[in-house]
């Protein structure tokens, strides 16, 4: 096992030059990261700052250290600490990044130790502690500092992407509408906003949205052709009937009020797709197609075999043999196993020097074979992608289904099946 320090190091410089999850287990590398002890051991936990954060050695840096620099190279190393750090947690790093969202997960408010990022390879060139903090606390958008500088977090959450079953649904190419009086709204209503809308883009529907009295609201949801032309609308500064529109588009206005019901911001991302896929056309087995044999030659082989009927007679897509009883099934690509017996050829067959005894199977042989065929190849499928009772699992932990962890939307934003429609 490396040291403390080169465990941290890898881990994260590598997930920055690579871009991938690091391959070693979060888990490992937190043990051997991460110590128990924090060089400040005399003052009291931060309330801020729960006693679950993690602390790390003492010897990390030295928060006394003084260096000599001018004015200018000092504002080009803060640039430089900023832009390092403001990496580690950025959104293309830090989902990515193992070992930090582990170290994050243990404490409930996301912070990490600050000294425990400065003992990553490319942060230990800097060596003024002091700096280092009061370069964070600058951090415009990104970061925050508790207020005792030992710990750093995100201010805002990581955002997962949009996955493309939420694109292919209406709430994608549809915008909020809000400014309209509701004293006016009512079934002819919709048609008039729709005739308004169509002036800027063509548009599929528009319908007022309700209370749960069945009183109408003074907002209206407008779905357009494409999402493209629904953004291109709701960024426009729009007036119906002297009244100043305010528009923003639908799924930004789901994400807004989960948002606000305290919500995870991403429970509109992790909903599961309520689509239900189109099954398969269920394609009968051909008929005519199978020709059984026995007696082939002791030399005899699935290859020879193969080769001489689809030489002589048409293509082979499979054939089944069985060494020990020299007998099998030649399966034609085409129903021509009846034409192979009516053959002037087939007096002349021969496997390995030896005439076989053939015949075609039909009604429940021809069945018990497709479906004995077909059972055997699923047999296959499930033992290959079964996993060893050896096989590791990631950090020690057995994946949990993600149904059982899908968050569920408050009743406000829940998604309608089969759209993802908020009604509040």
């Amino acid at each position: 096992m490396t040291s403390s320090t080169s465990s941290q190091e890898q881990i994260s410089e590598q997930t920055q030059i690579s871009n991938t999850p690091t391959e070693k287990t979060a888990s490992l590398a937190l043990s051997d990261a991460i110590k128990i002890e924090n060089d400040i051991t005399s003052a009291e936990p931060s309330s801020s700052v729960p006693d679950t954060v993690i602390k790390v050695e003492k010897d990390a840096i030295d928060p006394e250290i003084k260096l000599e620099r001018t004015p200018d190279q000092i504002e080009e190393e803060k640039k430089k600490i900023l832009r390092q750090v403001e990496y580690y947690f950025s959104d293309m790093n830090l989902p990515k990044d193992r070992f930090l969202n582990e170290v994050r997960s243990k404490n409930p408010e996301g912070w990490i130790p600050l000294k425990m990022i400065c003992k990553f390879k490319k942060m230990q060139v800097y060596k003024d502690y002091n700096l280092i903090v009061e370069t964070l606390r600058g951090s415009p958008n990104l970061l925050e500092v508790d207020e005792k500088g030992e710990h750093v977090r995100r201010k805002t959450p990581v955002m997962i992407d949009i996955p493309q079953h939420i694109k292919d649904t209406t709430i994608w190419r549809s915008i909020y509408v809000k400014g309209f009086n509701k004293e006016e709204i009512d079934s002819n209503y919709e048609k008039e906003v729709a005739s308004f809308f169509s002036q800027f883009s063509k548009v599929e529907k528009s319908f007022a949205r309700k209370k749960d009295d069945g009183t109408y609201k003074d907002s209206f949801f407008v779905e357009f052709v494409s999402h493209e032309e629904a953004k291109r609308v709701s960024e426009m500064d729009l007036t119906y009937k002297d009244a100043k529109l305010n528009m923003m588009m639908k799924f930004d206005y789901c994400e807004m009020k989960c948002i606000e019901k305290g919500l995870d911001p991403n429970t509109m991302r992790l909903q599961k797709s309520t689509v239900k896929k189109e099954k398969r056309p269920y394609k009968k087995s051909p008929s005519g197609c199978l020709l059984h044999f026995e007696g082939a030659g002791p030399n005899s082989t699935y290859s020879t075999i193969r080769t001489q009927m689809h030489n002589d007679f048409g293509e082979v897509k499979f054939v089944q043999y069985d060494p020990q009883t020299l007998s099998g099934v030649i399966q034609f690509v085409q129903p021509i196993a009846h034409k192979v017996i009516e053959s002037p050829s087939f007096e002349n067959l021969r496997f390995d020097n030896v005439q076989p005894k053939l015949r075609v199977l039909k009604d429940d042989e021809e069945k018990e074979y497709y479906r004995k065929k077909k059972s055997d190849k699923l047999e296959r499928i499930k033992q290959e992608h079964s996993p060893s009772e050896d096989s590791p699992t990631v950090s020690g932990v057995k994946r949990k289904s993600n149904e059982a962890n899908s968050p569920e939307l408050p009743e406000e934003v829940r998604p309608k099946s089969p759209k993802l429609e908020p009604v509040e």
